[in-house]
């Protein structure tokens, strides 16, 4: 993952979620062009998604999956 400063003003970036089919629960979205160009991401990468809770807040962690 390149090592970059950190994004100016990146947070609260919203996405809209999609359906995937009609045959599936699975949602799909947009990874905003900050975050792609931060972590160095291209097409066909895999994203790695963890739930935790922080402070008693459920919070979702998405970081590239490293091979």
């Amino acid at each position: 993952m390149p090592t970059h400063a950190p994004i100016v003003g990146a947070t609260g970036l919203v996405t809209t979620l999609q359906r995937v089919s009609s045959t599936t629960k699975s949602l799909k979205t947009t990874v905003p062009v900050a975050i792609v160009q931060q972590l160095g991401l291209g097409a066909g990468d895999r994203l790695q998604w963890q739930m935790r809770v922080v402070d008693g807040e459920l919070s979702l962690v998405v970081s590239p999956e490293v091979e």
